[in-house]
This record gives C-alpha cells, sequence and structure tokens, in this order.
C-alpha cells in the first residue's frame, strides 16, 4: 500500500482534487492507497509516507522549508510541489522533488509522475548473500554501496544497512547487474551510488540525502558531473 500525505492549502490545485486523482490512478490500476492530509508542522508523522505533497508558494516558511526539515531528518521519500511559478523549481530538485507542478494539475501530468513512482517499488532486486542467508534488495532502496575489507555494505533509502559476506571477486563484478542501471554510477574503485539519491554534487564528493560523502576522484569529476546530469535530466 502506498501511503500519501496532501500538505496542501485548499482543497484543490486543479479541475479535480487532488486526492480524487490519486484515488482514480491507484483504483485504475488495481492498488490501494492511504491518503491523509496531515499538518506539515508534524514532521515525526510526515517521516512515515511514501508521498508527500507540499506547497512552494506564499511566503517563508512553506513547504520547501518542510522539505528541506525533511531530508534533513533522513526522509527518503518522494516529494511533489505545487506553487504558482517556476521561480522555487531549482531549490525543489535540489531536495530531489519527484515533480514540481504549476497548477491546473490534469490527470495526465500526474499519472506521469506516480507512474515513475510505482515503477520505483517495482524495481528489480538483488540477491545479496549475507550472515543470516540470502537478503532480497530492491535497487530502488538503494542509497549508496560500500566495500570495505572484501565485504559490500548496502546503505538503503530508508537508513538500514545490510553487510555481505566476504567478497571473492572485484566490486565491479559483484555489482555487475546494478552497474548495468544507468541510474548507478562507480566514482571510486569503493563505492557505487544511486544517482537519483544524490542531493548534491560538489568538486570532490557526492552528497546523498542521508547526508552521506562518497568521494569523488579528481580524474573522473568531468565523468561524475556528466552522469549526474544525465541522470537529473530524467527527473523533468
Amino acid at each position: 500500500m502506498f501511503t500519501i500525505a496532501l500538505c496542501l492549502p485548499g482543497a484543490a490545485a486543479g479541475p479535480r482534487p487532488i486526492r480524487a486523482l490519486c484515488e482514480a490512478y491507484f483504483s485504475q490500476r488495481g492498488e490501494s492507497a492511504s491518503i491523509d492530509a496531515p499538518s506539515a508542522a508534524d514532521l515525526p508523522a510526515l517521516m512515515r509516507y511514501d508521498l508527500i505533497f507540499l506547497s512552494a508558494a506564499g511566503s517563508r516558511p512553506n513547504g520547501l522549508d518542510t522539505a528541506a526539515a525533511l531530508r534533513k531528518g533522513g526522509y527518503s521519500g518522494a516529494l511533489i510541489f505545487l506553487a504558482a511559478g517556476p521561480e522555487y523549481a531549482m531549490e525543489a530538485f535540489s531536495l530531489s522533488a519527484l515533480q514540481y507542478f504549476i497548477p491546473p494539475v490534469t490527470a495526465p501530468r500526474l499519472e506521469e509522475a506516480l507512474d515513475r513512482l510505482t515503477a520505483a517499488r517495482r524495481s528489480p532486486a538483488l540477491a545479496v548473500p549475507a550472515k543470516p542467508g540470502l537478503v532480497r534488495i530492491r535497487c530502488a532502496e538503494i542509497e549508496y554501496v560500500e566495500c570495505t575489507d572484501h565485504i559490500l555494505h548496502f546503505h538503503l533509502t530508508d537508513g538500514r544497512r545490510i553487510s555481505s559476506t566476504t567478497l571473492r571477486v572485484p566490486l565491479r563484478i559483484a555489482l555487475e547487474p546494478l552497474l548495468a542501471d544507468a541510474r548507478f554510477y562507480q566514482p571510486h574503485r569503493s563505492y557505487v551510488v544511486n544517482l537519483d539519491a544524490v542531493q548534491l554534487l560538489s568538486e570532490s564528493e557526492f552528497c546523498m540525502m542521508s547526508g552521506a560523502k562518497v568521494p569523488v576522484p579528481k580524474g573522473r569529476a568531468a565523468e561524475a558531473r556528466a552522469a549526474f546530469l544525465a541522470a537529473a535530466q530524467k527527473s523533468f
């Protein structure tokens, strides 16, 4: 079940209310969704939702500030912003927004964004050998992978970490199925990052949504930038 929070002023943001559009989307696909309208000030409650709609309109603080606080607190779910104009788009996408809408929000526009969200839920998975046994990890849930002392540490978007048993092959070979997906990039011999989970790329490191830092060697800075830009363009 998908959980959705509507932190929006007013009941409608287009020809049909957002709630009705979401309900129709999931109903038509035979999936269930729980849709609530919690207070934007209740950050602990918001952390449990898969998708949050926020307003980027009006005086500050607004939904952008709520989103920044959520990301700082480790929220890894999806964010959709509604705004009166394009002036806050860059700030919204720096917070890894799933979409930035300037109303009216029509069914086709919202469906495209929700398709990307639900596709991530149905993403391929890896079977990782760990001490308890084989652990199934959905690729879309991986924030980054770190290799230390021949062990893979999968850092997930929900804050969990799953460690493999000792590797007997190089990192690139062990993660070959993951690296076949363009969303994943290896900037360093010991790391693989999910580009969809990157908040910022500096000259020397990827800054992940969780706040973790992944190094980028100087000689790979241009390549890392190109990979990051290509992934970001797919979000528009």
